[in-house]
């Protein structure tokens, strides 16, 4: 990964094809905090709805992918 900006535009992208090869490089312990990360955003107040929207959508893609895995 070129850098921690780069990462996370891949995540919050919402696109499969661009959060699996990311994903998949991460350890369990780095998925969970991803995940509790993304599910912050989500769900916690100062962000913005744009950003509650592009978490919402790399949790749901993350839930497909590792259904399909």
């Amino acid at each position: 990964m070129d850098s921690l900006d780069q990462f996370w535009a891949k995540i919050l992208s919402g696109d499969p094809a661009q959060i699996r090869p990311v994903w998949e490089t991460l350890s369990a312990d780095e998925r969970a905090g991803v995940r509790q990360h993304l599910a912050r955003i989500r769900t916690d107040t100062g962000w913005h709805a744009s950003q509650r929207e592009s978490a919402e959508a790399a949790l749901q893609a993350i839930d497909t992918l590792e259904t399909t895995a």
